[in-house]
């Protein structure tokens, strides 16, 4: 599997990201609020321009010129964004670098997706290694890093080799580079369906997909109609879309919402929910060891964490293939809300390892398994993408969007106790919510 070595560099990138990059930030004089806001704004971007630019691998089938670029400007911001310490210039930088890291995860998934074809339930192999990338980068950085002294320079080389190497070795290992074939000019792919609805007038933009996206799903390893019920081929009364503005908007709403079943958009909201409480250690949780812990062994709780979910992301099939996908995700989402509580009761060094422990399911497996089910609710191949950019992007992105807004304004008035306390309760409610819309949802498939 030629994306290997490409997945371990590119989570050493995100490893200076999660781990990091709130500390270089509060190096450069911002407050937590700043910091909070800062990183709302990498969220909003790294939600809206891959949502658009992420489905253009998807057209032409150039995975790896597309991760490339990406890997580039990774690999060039910090550059500018280190060396001017102004608030405009490093969230306009913050932007951009959010539109490409965050585009790059879910094209990389779909692209390893694509490539391992029906057996797609060992993507947490090739995950995991991601997951050791990861770990190697925390333990050098913690290593030398000395957050105190560390020099313009010394932050922006931190933050730019590891990307560096993420882009050579795309082009160095044999067959990345290589455009998969593009998909069939018979199937509607998903932008192309957004550009047309607003012209439509007397078809909905779901018809737009032909008989033929059966055969592509079964190709690509995606159900085509999971509840084994025939499909109609034909609506006895077409709804009509208006031109114009409102028309686009209602052909957008009909194409995201139509083309997946209702049961799948109440698990992307448990998901939502969740990630929604996962913010604090995903965002702050660097800040709460150095400000609320008065410690300096941030990367090694790092490094703690990502070890943790190694073993769990790497057999993570099985859990897969035994307990189902869905089943995985609500685990994890009340092991995320134990987590958060292990903070507030245990303020302490050995107590903060102790809920960095629990990475193990609420990353090791809730991430394969989220990618599995965004697979398994791919009914064509051009759905693929969309749904792992659903996902990734929509559910992910979006919590963490509202979650690091929220999250700087309630350490700064409340502190960092409460911020765990109360985002533990968030993915309870995804639970809750699951529990009461499960057999509505299905029975509405």
């Amino acid at each position: 599997m030629n994306m290997i070595v490409p997945s371990f560099f590119l989570f050493a990138v995100y490893a200076g990201i999660t781990a990091w990059l709130p500390l270089f930030l509060r190096n450069m004089g911002y407050s937590v609020v700043h910091i909070g806001f800062l990183l709302a704004v990498f969220e909003v971007f790294g939600v809206i321009v891959p949502f658009f630019s992420g489905n253009i691998p998807a057209k032409n089938g150039k995975y790896g010129l597309f991760l490339f670029i990406n890997g580039c400007v990774l690999a060039l911001i910090p550059c500018v964004m280190f060396s001017l310490p102004l608030f405009a210039l490093t969230a306009l930088c913050l932007a951009v670098y959010a539109s490409a890291i965050k585009a790059v995860i879910p094209v990389s998934d779909s692209f390893i997706g694509l490539q391992l074809g029906t057996k797609r339930d060992r993507y947490g192999r090739i995950r995991a290694v991601g997951s050791l990338g990861f770990v190697v980068a925390n333990i050098v950085m913690q290593r030398f890093i000395h957050i105190d002294t560390i020099s313009t320079f010394a932050t922006v080389l931190w933050m730019t080799v590891p990307a560096v190497l993420f882009s050579l070795s795309l082009i160095v290992i044999p067959g990345i580079m290589t455009p998969l074939p593009p998909p069939s000019p018979n199937v509607t792919g998903t932008a192309q369906a957004l550009q047309r609805s607003s012209d439509v007038t007397d078809t909905a933009p779901s018809e737009a997909a032909p008989a033929e996206s059966a055969d592509l799903a079964h190709a690509a390893g995606t159900p085509a109609n999971r509840t084994g019920k025939p499909e109609k081929t034909e609506l006895t009364e077409k709804p009509k879309i208006p031109r114009g503005f409102f028309g686009t908007i209602a052909g957008a709403f009909s194409l995201f919402f139509g083309q997946f079943s209702p049961y799948y958009w109440l698990v992307l909201a448990l998901i939502f929910l969740t990630m929604f409480g996962q913010a604090p250690t995903n965002h702050f949780f660097s800040m709460y060891v150095r400000e609320y812990l008065h410690s300096d062994a941030a990367g090694f709780l790092w490094v703690l964490s990502a070890l943790s979910e190694i073993p769990f992301m790497f057999f993570s099939n099985r859990f897969i293939r035994r307990y189902g996908s869905v089943k995985l995700l609500l685990f994890c989402s009340a092991a995320s809300s134990v987590r958060n509580l292990v903070y507030v009761c245990f303020p302490s060094v050995a107590g903060a390892a102790a809920a960095q422990l629990f990475n193990s399911v609420t990353f090791g497996l809730f991430h394969p398994a989220a990618v599995m089910f965004a697979a398994q609710h791919a009914r064509r191949k051009e759905q693929y993408v969309l749904s792992q950019l659903l996902y990734s992007i929509c559910a992910i992105g979006t919590a963490k969007i509202l979650a690091s807004a929220l999250g700087g304004i309630v350490v700064h008035r409340f502190g960092y106790g409460f911020l765990y306390a109360s985002y533990s309760a968030f993915p309870l409610a995804g639970i809750l919510l699951f529990a009461v819309l499960n057999k509505r949802a299905k029975h509405a498939e």
